[in-house]
């Protein structure tokens, strides 16, 4: 089976047979000075910002920022924005490692399969536990939660 687990600046995704594997994870804060659009350097924990182009999220009061449409990357030290913050607001940078997976070879399944061309009823409307599944179009659409966020 599969198994993911979490710890201090990293995931750990483990597989049965296979060693696991581990792709950090960085955060990193800064609070921005009216107009600023360059964040560099040491953040507010006194992190130094460092990431792999197109490994990371940016976003500003929370808001997940487009990359190129929002803000560019011209190092791995520097994040731009293309419109200047306001004072104060908070920029987060989620800075996470490559992961380089192999393919599973189909000897390696052991549990039944379902055989090519073998599903061919339309799905229509049912229920999985107390979900609606349906189609829609030449897409199925599926509303299955897998994990709510406890409120307070």
């Amino acid at each position: 089976g599969v198994s993911i687990a979490h710890g201090t600046g990293s995931v750990t995704i483990s597989a049965s047979g296979a060693s696991p594997i581990s792709a950090p994870l960085a955060a990193f804060r800064y609070i921005a000075s009216a107009g600023q659009t360059v964040f560099s350097g040491l953040d507010t924990n006194g992190n130094t910002l460092a990431f792999t182009p197109g490994f990371l999220y940016v976003f500003v009061n929370g808001v997940l920022l487009a990359p190129t449409l929002d803000y560019t990357t011209t190092s791995t030290t520097t994040v731009t924005l293309t419109s200047g913050c306001s004072l104060s607001d908070f920029v987060d940078i989620l800075a996470f490692g490559q992961v380089t997976t192999v393919g599973i070879a189909d000897s390696n399944i052991t549990t039944a399969k379902i055989a090519d061309n073998s599903v061919t009823e339309e799905l229509g409307s049912e229920n999985i536990n107390n979900r609606k599944v349906g189609r829609h179009g030449d897409r199925f659409r599926w509303r299955i939660t897998l994990w709510q966020h406890p409120t307070s």
